[in-house]
């Protein structure tokens, strides 16, 4: 992803908010999953970034979600790993 990923997929993801495509919780998601994949260098799902809920809501730290998604994009990256080395030949 280039620079500027996480504001670019925040404002995407605020508008499918706002226009009511995707609830808060959604955004947050796939906020999470964007993020994890780009940490472990994997191709993005979608658009990412934060996403916070309407003003006045906001009262206390937000709860973690990430760890989910790194979890899967974890075994993701295995999986992908294991694929490369099986298309590959012993050498020796």
């Amino acid at each position: 992803m280039r620079r500027g990923w996480a504001n670019i997929l925040t404002l995407n993801l605020m508008h499918d908010i706002v226009t009511g495509s995707k609830s808060v919780e959604e955004a947050r998601k796939v906020y999470a999953e964007n993020a994890a994949g780009h940490v472990m260098g994997r191709p993005a799902l979608r658009r990412a970034a934060p996403v916070r809920g309407p003003a006045g809501r906001n009262g206390g730290p937000d709860e973690s979600i990430i760890a989910g998604a790194m979890a899967r994009q974890t075994a993701g990256k295995i999986k992908d790993m294991v694929t490369r080395l099986r298309g590959r030949t012993p050498s020796g």
